[in-house]
């Protein structure tokens, strides 16, 4: 699994946890949680809703990932 992947996984299973809040679009907080989508070799996160995308991705996912 390439290093994409595993951010896109990482961040899905973020977005799947109750104990953490999702990551929301920024035009409308109430659209539905922000996919990574990987387009040209980058992740970005994408609101299903309405399109907006998040080119950067929160720091929390420079992180190590816990064991």
């Amino acid at each position: 699994m390439n290093q994409n992947e595993k951010l896109v996984q990482r961040i899905k299973k973020w977005q799947a946890n109750p104990y953490f809040h999702p990551l929301t679009c920024g035009v409308d907080s109430m659209h539905e949680i922000l996919e990574p989508v990987e387009k040209d070799g980058k992740v970005s996160l994408v609101c299903p809703t309405c399109g907006w995308v998040q080119s950067y991705m929160p720091a929390v996912f420079d992180l190590p990932e816990p064991p």
